[in-house]
C-alpha cells in the first residue's frame, strides 16, 4: 500500500522522451494508424495526458474569452463577460473526466468483468488523457464568430476523440467484459462525450 506514496512508483509513467510525446500527440489527432499509440510494447505514460489536461484548461480560459469578445463585437445582442471565475469550474470539470471517468470504468470492469483479464487504471487514465488532444486545435478555431463553424469544430474534435478511445481502449475492455456490457460501456462513453461537448459549448466557451 505504501508504494503508492513513493515517487519511485510513478517514475516509470513519466519516463518518456520529447519525441515519444510528440508522436503520441500526433497519433491522437490522427488516429488512423493500425498500431497503438503506445507502440508494440504498450508502454503508456501520464506525462503527456497531464500536460494535455493542463493545456486544455488554460486554452479554454484564453480562447473562451477571445471567442466571447469576438461574439459580442459581431452580435450586438451578445454582451462580453470575463470568464476568469470559470477557471476553477473548468478545472473540476476536466479533472472529473480525466480521473473519475477512468476510475468508474476500471471499477465497473473489476465488478462485472468476466475475470479472464484485468486492465490497469493508469492505462485508462493515459488513454483518456490523450483523447482530449483533438480539442486543443479545435478550441483555437472556435474563436471564429460563426455558430455553425463552432458546432462543426467541436463535433469533429469529439468524433476524432471518440474514435481514438475506441481504437486504443475497447479492444482491451472487450476482453474484460461480456458482449452486453461492452455495448453498455460504448453507449455510456458516447453519452459522456456528447455531454463533454455540450458543456464546452454552453458553459466554458
Amino acid at each position: 500500500m505504501f508504494k503508492y506514496f513513493s515517487v519511485e512508483y510513478y517514475w516509470e509513467y513519466f519516463n518518456v522522451t520529447t519525441n515519444d510525446i510528440i508522436e503520441r500527440v500526433q497519433h491522437a489527432c490522427f488516429p488512423i494508424k493500425q498500431t497503438s499509440i503506445f507502440g508494440h510494447e504498450g508502454k503508456y505514460d501520464l506525462y503527456g495526458p497531464i500536460w494535455t489536461i493542463l493545456t486544455l484548461n488554460t486554452m479554454i480560459f484564453i480562447f473562451g474569452n477571445i471567442a466571447s469578445l469576438l461574439e459580442s463585437q459581431v452580435n450586438e445582442d451578445e454582451s462580453y463577460s470575463d470568464q476568469a471565475l470559470w477557471v476553477s469550474s473548468s478545472t473540476g470539470f476536466l479533472t472529473f473526466y480525466f480521473i473519475f471517468i477512468p476510475l468508474a470504468l476500471w471499477g465497473l470492469i473489476r465488478i462485472i468483468g468476466n475475470g479472464k483479464d484485468d486492465i490497469e487504471y493508469f492505462f485508462l487514465v493515459s488513454v483518456y488523457g490523450y483523447s482530449f488532444v483533438p480539442f486543443l486545435p479545435a478550441i483555437m478555431i472556435y474563436v471564429i464568430p460563426v455558430n455553425m463553424i463552432k458546432w462543426a469544430v467541436l463535433l469533429t474534435a469529439g468524433s476524432i476523440s471518440l474514435f481514438f478511445l475506441a481504437k486504443e481502449m475497447f479492444g482491451k475492455v472487450a476482453e474484460c467484459l461480456e458482449g452486453s456490457h461492452v455495448k453498455l460501456a460504448s453507449i455510456l462513453m458516447l453519452i459522456l462525450h456528447l455531454i463533454f461537448i455540450l458543456c464546452l459549448k454552453w458553459k466554458f466557451l
